[in-house]
């Protein structure tokens, strides 16, 4: 579940296409129903309507391949940010609280989750592109902020007509983020506090470096 979730939040990063950001909050609703610890946070690695087994197990441990915990961790971080639900910020939180002691004992052995807590502390940016992605001048902002090494972000396309509807209908913060004058426009915020809004490439670019 947390990886495909994690894999959903990058397609839809990288296309804009709805579905995959919706089906990443239904599958990521999902994994907090059947696997999630409600009393001390994070998640099992078996369903709890799973077969039963002497324990629950839960682990952090990145190796090779990154913990389901760590990867979740930063699910409920980016999600929260790209649809304003705070109820999801605060599990990421609650996650960042209970697991903080173990990964101090030994930062090398918890990568992942140290990528979650560098997140976590920022300034980390919503940046919200108001705009027909058809238009030329949008798909040179949409390149620039996709290509930028800026790990810190979550990025949502806010195309006019009925998919901007739906897209606010998921992330109510960027209702009223629209078009300037017709032109491809930028919003960079910070916890949901935009900046002046932003319709050039050049000025786009020096604000975000």
């Amino acid at each position: 579940y947390a990886f495909f979730i994690w894999g959903l939040i990058e397609l839809y990063e990288a296309t804009f296409e709805i579905r995959y950001l919706r089906e990443a909050i239904h599958l990521n609703r999902i994994m907090l129903e059947i696997f999630g610890d409600e009393n001390q946070g994070g998640f099992f690695y078996s369903a709890k309507d799973g077969e039963p087994l002497i324990a629950r197990m839960k682990d952090l441990y990145d190796g090779a391949i990154p913990s389901a915990n760590s990867v979740a961790a930063m699910n409920l971080l980016r999600l929260g940010r790209l649809t304003g639900d705070i109820r999801l910020e605060e599990m990421a939180e609650g996650m960042a609280r209970r697991f903080v002691p173990s990964v101090a004992q030994y930062l090398m052995a918890y990568t992942q989750f140290l990528q979650f807590l560098d997140f976590r502390i920022g300034p980390s940016w919503e940046i919200v592109i108001a705009a027909d992605p058809l238009q030329e001048a949008a798909r040179s902002m949409v390149r620039w902020v996709q290509q930028a090494f800026l790990p810190h972000k979550v990025v949502l396309l806010k195309p006019p007509g009925p998919q901007g509807e739906e897209l606010a209908s998921i992330a109510p913060y960027a209702k009223g983020l629209e078009p300037l004058e017709g032109r491809p426009t930028v919003y960079l915020c910070s916890k949901f506090t935009c900046q002046k809004p932003i319709t050039d490439l050049e000025e786009l670019k020096h604000a975000l470096t």
